[in-house]
């Protein structure tokens, strides 16, 4: 199956995740992300501000917060597709690009080696070598291609596959660790 279909399939998928296994989940990979190493260790924690689909990162913000961890979300641009991360703060100005996503307005931007941690967003999450399929920019790929720091995904239920059902290509980034309802079922 090519990654758009793939994507499509996914996407209908999540959608159709009950409420109630998506709560019970949520809470089962957030407690087993909060108790991991990579966790405890980082200062700096980067993540999505999440849409109704995916992952909800909102109590990944918060637990960040209560710990006085530096958050950190992506600002992207459509020239040269590039990302970069800005601090999350009070003060932190927000806008929705022409995508709908939200995003932090400003140069404020914080560099790779400053980040701990990564929390990888996506649609699939392959737990035999760590890949990983997106929403199709390739923002994250081209970004972890130059990153030295900790990585993981959070995936529900419906986002796991033991192989993937897409072409891996030789500029896909594989993650360090996938956390699910389970624990952790990936670690490089």
């Amino acid at each position: 199956m090519n990654k758009k279909d793939f994507r499509v399939k996914q996407i209908s998928a999540l959608k159709e995740f009950s409420t109630d296994n998506r709560k019970m989940e949520s809470k089962q990979i957030l407690d087993s992300l909060f108790q991991s190493e990579s966790w405890k260790s980082a200062q700096t924690v980067a993540t999505t501000l999440s849409d109704d689909l995916e992952f909800d990162t909102k109590p990944v913000i918060q637990q960040a917060q209560l710990e006085n961890k530096t958050i950190v979300v992506p600002r992207t641009t459509i020239a040269g597709r590039k990302m970069f991360f800005n601090a999350l703060t009070a003060n932190t100005r927000l806008e929705r690009t022409k995508f709908g996503i939200l995003e932090p307005v400003g140069e404020d931007t914080v560099e790779p080696e400053q980040i701990d941690l990564i929390v990888v967003p996506g649609l699939g999450f392959e737990t035999k070598t760590g890949f990983r399929v997106g929403f199709g920019a390739g923002y994250y790929d081209r970004y972890l291609a130059d990153y030295n720091g900790k990585t993981v995904g959070l995936a529900l239920t419906p986002q796991l596959l033991e192989k993937p059902e897409w072409p891996v290509d030789g500029f896909d980034i594989d993650l360090e660790q996938i956390i699910s309802k389970d624990g952790v079922v990936y670690e490089k």
